[in-house]
């Protein structure tokens, strides 16, 4: 057994109960990771190799496995509750199909490029690669009219009749003469002399593409909406540079996204993942605010009610099966790996560095203690990997980082410092609709609520607030004025009333209108120039 670490080598037969004749002690400080392939070992989880090499060395980067396999797996868990066996049995015919004769694959492409079609082929599903699903699934959904207009033919004449309009609008797009030449192909299929298995195939194909097609259409929809997401983490580490220091934050990622799809966020936000209850009936969204995708979600409105929540009961317990083994499986609890992210190769730190940090820090923050390169992860057992070596962490204020981890780290031990990264509505943990006050949630301008988000522990103090155009409007000036804070801001032009900016004044001229507090004002430069501002005394003409 070869485990790439520079321990001895091992029979398939050697069975091992205790690795302290195997590694000495001193030894399982320098290991970093094991990778035991496919190796015959004793696999226990009390007495098994890994196990009792793990109660030496608890530090071990996933001793379980590679973790791209375990997405894999994490694809499969969600696809078999999801009970998308129809699915699958569709992709492995379609591409049986095919491959087995050229003729039909020929056939297949002449009619697509007859109809300004791509003519692309069906995809093999690979059985141990469960995210090659997603792959397959995507090319069926791009070549789905060929198909439809392909197996057209092996349609009984009754089922020809019912299926006609179906396959009409899709010929009807090109001219008379090429579709009397895809009709044609057509009764060639139909007279063509087939084996059993290839009967047998194409009724099977046939009664998912058009009997079927509603709930083969439902499943691939859904895996296209899912499984991109662990797709895009395996696509990530597919570099040859190292990128163990960004594992644990695409670990992260991915199940905070996963989670959102189906918990309550007040179950997810500031929680640690491994430890949240996913099979808790408080902690789940109800079936119909799922997330489904608006593809799922357009089929699922043309489906009967009991239909529909069929499905979404099935689509929960998908995502509870897979949330609840990516718990089990992904290494989250792994504080080796959590220091790790602060180590981007990119960012290490120059011998000034860490004076740097402090300097600014200081400067930043009002709550700053000794921000250092050691109290950078108050939290963390951060113990040193080898003897007395220095561990370089990343420095954002001195390097440009990409990516960088130490942010969060910052804000949560200076919480003068207000920062949100905005990421889109489809990531809910950082959506500002979900973390406005609900003093201003009336406000039409959605980049109001982010000022009066950062301004909180602001607010009634009496400070000045100074903004572009891009954030004023009278709703913010108005919030602003109840909470005792000024405001003064260039504005936009239909922020202001028509009577302003309708007003004709001489280049070098200003005109101003008042309400109580509020005041607009227009000058006349090259182009016009609007602000408005509150102020608690104002003398204007």
């Amino acid at each position: 057994m070869d485990t790439g670490l520079g321990v001895p080598g091992l029979g398939d037969d050697e069975e091992i109960t205790e690795t302290s004749g195997l590694i000495e002690p001193r030894e399982t400080d320098d290991l970093v990771s094991l990778l035991t392939d496919s190796a015959s070992y004793m696999r226990g989880c009390h007495n098994g190799f890994q196990a009792k090499l793990k109660e030496d060395a608890p530090h071990l980067v996933d001793i379980d496995g590679d973790v791209c396999h375990h997405l894999h797996n994490i694809a499969k868990c969600f696809t078999e509750e999801l009970n998308a066996k129809t699915l699958i049995g569709f992709i492995d015919d379609v591409f049986n199909d095919l491959s087995y004769s050229a003729d039909l694959k020929a056939d297949l492409h002449t009619i697509a490029e007859t109809l300004n079609l791509s003519t692309l082929s069906p995809l093999e599903r690979v059985p141990h690669r469960w995210l090659s699903i997603l792959d397959t699934t995507e090319r069926l959904m791009k070549i789905s009219d060929q198909l439809t207009v392909f197996y057209y033919a092996w349609l009984s004449k009754e089922d020809k009749v019912l299926y006609k309009e179906r396959v009409t609008s899709i010929v009807k797009k090109v001219g008379k003469n090429e579709r009397a030449s895809i009709f044609s192909i057509l009764k060639r299929l139909k007279v063509k002399n087939l084996t059993a298995a290839g009967r047998e195939r194409k009724k099977r194909i046939i009664e998912k593409l058009f009997f079927k097609r509603t709930e083969v259409n439902l499943m691939m929809n859904t895996i296209s909406n899912v499984l991109p997401l662990f797709k895009s983490f395996i696509l990530k580490f597919e570099q040859k540079e190292p990128m163990i220091h960004k594992l644990y934050d695409a670990m992260e990622d991915t199940m905070t996204s996963f989670f959102a799809r189906f918990l309550k966020i007040e179950c997810i936000k500031d929680k640690k993942l491994h430890r949240i209850d996913v099979d808790d009936k408080e902690n789940h969204l109800s079936i119909k605010k799922i997330n489904t995708g608006a593809n799922v979600q357009a089929i699922l409105d043309q489906m009967n009610s009991e239909d529909r929540d069929s499905f979404l009961v099935r689509l929960q317990g998908a995502y509870i099966k897979a949330g609840a083994y990516m718990q089990n499986k992904l290494p989250l609890k792994n504080k080796f790996l959590k220091c790790l992210s602060a180590l981007d190769p990119l960012a290490r730190g120059h011998s000034l560095s860490a004076t740097e940090s402090n300097r600014k820090a200081t400067q930043f923050f009002q709550t700053h203690q000794n921000f250092g390169r050691r109290s950078i992860f108050p939290d963390l057992d951060c113990n040193q990997p080898r003897g007395d070596e220095e561990i370089h962490w990343i420095d954002p204020f001195t390097r440009p980082c990409q990516e960088t981890t130490m942010a969060p780290v910052l804000v949560k031990r200076s919480p003068d410092l207000h920062t949100y990264v905005y990421s889109g509505k489809d990531y809910p943990i950082v959506n500002l609709d979900n973390q406005v006050p609900h003093d201003c949630t009336d406000m039409i301008i959605t980049s109001n609520t982010s000022i009066a988000l950062l301004l909180q522990s602001f607010l009634n103090k009496g400070y000045h607030l100074y903004v572009d155009n891009w954030y004023s409007s009278v709703s913010l000036l108005q919030y602003l004025h109840k909470q005792k804070t000024l405001c003064t801001s260039t504005a936009k032009a239909n922020r202001v009333p028509k009577e302003l900016k309708n007003q004709r004044i001489a280049k070098g001229q200003s005109c101003a209108i008042s309400k109580g507090p509020l005041l607009a004002q227009k000058f006349e430069d090259k182009n016009d120039s609007l602000h408005a501002d509150y102020r608690k005394q104002r003398n204007h003409h």
